[in-house]
């Protein structure tokens, strides 16, 4: 199973932390959003796989891995 979360780094230690629709978009505590691309195992661990800038690179690596994998085609 795979996952593509956007997430941002911490200005303060740049360690990348998840974003979602209810976090401040102008936060000057992070920089700005990004893509990963995650496999998820068994045990709902994530294991980081890459980076991208936008939705459409992280599914086209997505899809370049497992060919027919379904995820949607934009957010």
């Amino acid at each position: 199973m795979f996952r593509i979360q956007t997430v941002r780094n911490s200005t303060e230690d740049g360690d990348p932390t998840p974003y979602s629709f209810a976090d401040d978009p102008f936060d000057e505590s992070f920089g700005k959003p990004y893509f990963g691309l995650y496999g998820v195992l068994e045990d709902g661990t994530l294991e980081h796989i890459a980076d991208r800038r936008t939705y459409s690179e992280a599914l086209s690596l997505a899809k370049k891995l497992v060919p027919g994998i379904d995820f949607p085609d934009r957010l």
